[in-house]
């Protein structure tokens, strides 16, 4: 009797340890497609249930950190993997190996906050923890972890043989471990390592290495930091030629990069539309005929049955009113969908014909050699910043097209936290605002979930804010909140506010744009494409001016729900 106990006691535990690994690898698969509310959501969930142990607990709260470090802040990540952390020393065995991998995240995120002594500190505990604790493969895999961490303390504080030393051992466990294209990563670290003790040519060594090994692992982003790594290294050794042959590589990779995924989404684009376009056209074609046929129809029995005359002409008629007016509404459909072609392709063939000018000029003077390398770098910031306008224009345009066809394409709907959302867009804008010294505040309870796409929310609040910069003065404010008597989220700043014949056609279809504080220049349908979406998703939106000075931009998304504070 007591053994079978046992047996069912262990068989229990193992379908618990299936399910759990399971579940986990889920959320891992979540995290990895960006699906961080769908991870978030599933994480919340398992923590409420009351079959959760401590363990369970303990990864759980990793993922969390993971998530929260990428879309609120490192602090916030941080916060997490302490409570994982707290939870490994309830037990000392299951604590010790599960502890490793907690001093690890908050080792990651200490070596990314650029505070190197604490990383240090948990990387070396990790692996401490891990030589104690954990069998040879979890040992092999937390070392390997943390060796770059540890090399890259050592050569911050210029120990330079134990960089050296670490940096070579994390290259042949890479190896070992068939990771290859990890090992890039480390050669550069080995480049500063020997830029620090003024060895150029072994420093140049290292970067030649670390690109070739880049490139054959068809890592574009490693690629580029080799790149960088190597223009340093010619510009210390005063090797101009070098040097700008790098940084045209490199520039030619990232515009290549920009390009293909901007050629890929609007080839996408146009070829959803034509075939739109076409079937309309056919449907469009075929009504027509039809109607032809039914007055040929008339026409005989009118001939035929001159007793039947009367009825027969009533129901034709009528037949033919409701044939008109689906005609009368493909054809304004069809026109519409013209009109979005041309306005897309006048946008593009107008107002990109600067930037590209500018780029094939400047290309033209480098081959001539006509330029040196300092003109040149004057003049491909220049270049640069003209080249991100036309690329967010683009940008707005495929989203506008996107926005036109969203109605049709059957997505399931989705929910989008815009605390959220708007964090991970303000960080992506802090550049920008840093250039007028903005201070951005966001007062968007995170309580709230609206029934809208995350991507499409992504829009709304990239022109919102950037709207908000571009008017706003220097050392002014730009402030998110929401109002809950009103039930609508706003985006306010403290800029020239907007003149009263303009409010009214501000969501207009028009793509005029005036200039920013600074002069920044603008292509006018970052608003439309903000109504559109909003307008889909069953909201309104508004804009007025503040008393004080500036403007509010205010619009209301019907909520999906709303959790407990």
């Amino acid at each position: 009797m007591i053994l079978c106990f046992g047996l069912l006691a262990v068989a229990q535990l193992r379908a618990q340890t299936s399910d759990f690994v399971a579940t986990n690898n889920r959320i891992q698969q979540l995290i990895y497609d960006n699906k961080y509310n769908e991870a978030q959501a599933a994480i919340y969930a398992l923590l409420k249930n009351p079959k959760c142990d401590k363990r369970q607990q303990m990864v759980l709260y990793v993922f969390l950190s993971d998530i929260k470090r990428i879309l609120v802040s490192q602090d916030e990540g941080m916060k997490y993997a302490r409570k994982a952390l707290a939870i490994t020393f309830t037990d000392e065995v299951t604590g010790g190996r599960a502890r490793a991998l907690a001093y690890h995240v908050i080792a990651n995120i200490f070596y990314e906050k650029k505070q190197y002594d604490s990383a240090y500190w948990y990387a070396t505990n990790s692996t401490k923890m891990a030589e104690k604790h954990s069998d040879p493969r979890r040992l092999f895999n937390t070392r390997l972890s943390n060796l770059p961490i540890i090399g890259y303390y050592y050569l911050h504080n210029n120990r330079f043989e134990d960089a050296e030393k670490t940096l070579l051992e994390a290259n042949r466990m890479f190896r070992l471990q068939g990771s290859e294209c990890e090992i890039p990563l480390q050669l550069l670290k080995l480049a500063d390592l020997e830029a620090k003790r003024d060895n150029l040519g072994k420093a140049e060594k290292y970067a030649l290495e670390a690109q070739s090994m880049a490139d054959s692992c068809s890592v574009s982003n490693y690629v580029l930091a080799a790149y960088s790594k190597l223009i340093d290294i010619y510009k210390l050794q005063n090797n101009a030629s070098k040097m700008l042959g790098y940084v045209n590589r490199r520039d030619s990779l990232n515009q290549v990069k920009n390009l293909d995924l901007q050629r890929q989404n609007a080839e996408v684009i146009e070829a959803r539309h034509n075939a739109l376009v076409s079937k309309q056209e056919s449907e469009l074609s075929k009504i027509e005929a039809k109607a032809q046929e039914s007055r040929s129809n008339l026409l005989s029995w009118i001939v035929v049955v001159s007793a039947l005359l009367l009825i027969l002409s009533v129901l034709t008629v009528h037949r033919l009113k409701q044939k008109n007016r689906v005609i009368s509404r493909q054809k304004n459909e069809v026109d519409r969908l013209n009109l979005l072609n041309r306005k897309i392709f006048s946008v593009v063939s107008h107002d990109f014909k600067g930037p590209l000018h500018n780029l094939q000029g400047i290309i033209a003077l480098v081959e001539d050699g006509h330029l040196d390398a300092e003109t040149f770098k004057d003049v491909a910031t220049a270049i640069g910043k003209q080249t991100s306008q036309a690329n967010l224009v683009l940008e707005n345009l495929l989203n506008w097209a996107k926005s036109e066809f969203g109605n049709r394409t059957g997505e399931e709907a989705e929910s989008a936290s815009p605390l959220l959302v708007s964090d991970e867009i303000i960080g992506q804008l802090k550049t920008v605002a840093a250039e007028k010294k903005l201070l951005i505040e966001n007062h968007i309870p995170d309580t709230l979930n609206l029934n809208i796409q995350p991507d499409k929310l992504r829009i709304v609040y990239r022109n919102l804010v950037n709207n908000a910069i571009k008017y706003s003065f220097d050392n002014g404010r730009v402030t998110l909140g929401y109002d809950p008597v009103k039930d609508c989220l706003f985006v306010r700043d403290e800029g020239v506010g907007i003149q009263s014949d303009t409010l009214e056609k501000l969501f207009a279809n028009s793509v005029a744009s005036g200039k920013g504080t600074n002069l920044e220049s603008g292509y006018g349908i970052g608003l439309q494409i903000t109504a559109e979406l909003i307008r889909q998703a069953g909201g309104k939106i508004a804009a007025r001016n503040n008393p004080e000075r500036g403007a509010a931009v205010y619009f209301h998304i019907p909520t999906a729900f709303e959790r407990s504070a």
